[in-house]
Parts: C-alpha cells; sequence; structure tokens
C-alpha cells in the first residue's frame, strides 16, 4: 500500500513539475489567461503552492485594465502568507505587490517583518533597498545603500544587489564606483541572459 502510494504521490508531483512549467512560459510569452488557468489546476493540487500563487498573483498586478485587481493579488497573497507564517517566500511576494499597488509603507512593512525572520535574507534585502526614497518606505538614500552593501555581500555570486547599487551609485553621482559593480553584475548574470546582459551594459554606457 505504501509503494502504491508514493507512486501515486510521484505521478501528482510529476504533473506539478510539467505543469509548472506550462505556467511560465504561458506568462513569459504573454499567454496570461492559461497561465492562470495553469495555476488554479496546480492550486487544486497543492494548495498555496508559492510559485502558483505568484504568479497568479503578479498577472493580477500587471498594470492593464484587462488583467489589474491590486486587491485579489494581495488577498490571494496574504491568505496564503496566514496559513504559512514560517514561509518567509509568502511575506516578500506579499511585499512585492504592495510595492506595485504602491503601497510603499505595506512593502517596507513586509520586507522589514521578513528580515526579522532572516536577516540575511537577499531577496527581502534588496526588496527593501528598491524602496529607495519612496513615500512612507522610510528608506533613505543611505539606508538602502547600506542595504545593498548586506546584500551584495550575502550573497556575492547573485547580481541584482551589484545591479542596484551600481544604479545608487551612479544617481549619488559617483561614476567609478557605479561602473565597478556594473562590471561585477555582468560578470554575474547567467550567460544565457543576453538582453539583461545587454541592458547592464547599456547603463554602464551611459556613464560616459
Amino acid at each position: 500500500m505504501g509503494q502504491v502510494g508514493n507512486i501515486y504521490n510521484l505521478d501528482i508531483m510529476n504533473d506539478i513539475y510539467t505543469k509548472k512549467a506550462q505556467m511560465r512560459a504561458a506568462s513569459r510569452d504573454g499567454r496570461f489567461q492559461d497561465a492562470i488557468s495553469v495555476s488554479d489546476e496546480i492550486l487544486a493540487a497543492a494548495p498555496d503552492d508559492f510559485d502558483a500563487v505568484m504568479t497568479k498573483a503578479q498577472i493580477w498586478s500587471i498594470p492593464d485594465p484587462t488583467w489589474c485587481n491590486y486587491d485579489a493579488a494581495i488577498a490571494l497573497v496574504d491568505e496564503a502568507r496566514r496559513r504559512h507564517p514560517d514561509d518567509l517566500r509568502f511575506l516578500i511576494g506579499l511585499a512585492s505587490i504592495q510595492k506595485n499597488a504602491g503601497n510603499y509603507d505595506h512593502a517596507a512593512r513586509w520586507y522589514r517583518e521578513a528580515l526579522q525572520g532572516d536577516e540575511k535574507n537577499y531577496d527581502a534585502l534588496t526588496g527593501l533597498a528598491s524602496l529607495e526614497e519612496y513615500p512612507g518606505a522610510d528608506v533613505s538614500s543611505a539606508d538602502a545603500r547600506q542595504i545593498l552593501e548586506k546584500a551584495r555581500n550575502v550573497a556575492p555570486e547573485r547580481w541584482q544587489a551589484y545591479a542596484m547599487l551600481a544604479q545608487h551609485l551612479q544617481r549619488s553621482g559617483d561614476k567609478a564606483a557605479a561602473r565597478v559593480n556594473y562590471e561585477a553584475a555582468i560578470r554575474r548574470v547567467d550567460a544565457q541572459d543576453a538582453r539583461m546582459r545587454e541592458e547592464l551594459e547599456q547603463e554602464m554606457r551611459a556613464l560616459t
């Protein structure tokens, strides 16, 4: 009986894995209704699956009247957060949706709460830094720089904090330091992500 149960569970997991690939492809290609439909299928088999919840919420956060429903997006992620209070991914996901909705004070609150649970959480650090000078977020320019430097030290192999710090330094007028961080970010971008590499290279060229 146990073996049959294991096979059944494995079949379910394989089906979810396949559906997640379909969901991501549909969302990436702009087939948002297809992505939502597949996310609903995943959530029927695996309630509160993080990827499915966030894909659906992000589509509902697109600033287009066809899709935009910030209240539904926030409610969806917040309900999952309440059911899984120890899963920081939902806190961070809720913060990102609140930021998209323009609720910068709420976004900052959830990022900070995530950092109370894990002060070295890279996504919470970069998320909070992204609220630099946003009204209500209480993240100063000096705060953002300190946060990004911490994120860079926490995960030196990841490119996002280097790129954000480069942009911060560029706005501050420190072109030399900005260039160093752009170069570091470009070296760390996945070789297959040609678009992001080109975007960063264009930003670095704008320094001259």
